[in-house]
């Protein structure tokens, strides 16, 4: 019996070995040259940044609210170029192709979390489980 734990043991390790090259081989194969953005602050660019613009064209600094520095009209961003775990979440809440963030959206966002977390997902966090049920209606 103690032979076939054995032999049992080194088989299932071989297998995982094996798995995990075939893994990292397939992985780096599906890569592209361009590296992926690690945060949706990356894809937008300077569209939502800490400056923003006033009525009179001059640029202001925001206050530290992220909801200041957000377009009129929004911004719209894909989601392929978003991180694998923030294009989870937003599939989850039923966007497939691309989403248009808001005034109002980052607005309800910052109500519901703050702007200092806000911020962070804005960086690429992703949202807890909690977060996300609190965050449903926002969007």
């Amino acid at each position: 019996m103690k032979i076939f734990n054995v032999v049992l043991f080194v088989l299932l390790t071989a297998l995982i070995l094996v798995l995990m090259v075939v893994a990292y081989y397939l992985g780096s194969l599906s890569r592209s040259n361009e590296p992926m953005p690690s945060s949706i602050g990356e894809v937008v660019g300077g569209a939502v940044d800490s400056v923003s613009q006033g009525a009179d064209g001059a640029a202001s600094e925001s206050g530290g609210s992220v909801t200041d520095s957000v377009p009129a009209a929004g911004f719209t961003v894909s989601l392929s170029s978003l991180p694998e775990a923030q294009q989870s979440m937003l599939r989850t809440l039923g966007y497939e192709d691309s989403i248009t963030f808001t005034p109002e959206m980052v607005a309800c966002a910052e109500g519901k979390l703050g702007s200092a977390r806000v911020g962070e997902i804005k960086a690429g966090a992703v949202p807890g489980p909690l977060e996300a049920a609190s965050l449903m209606p926002c969007f």
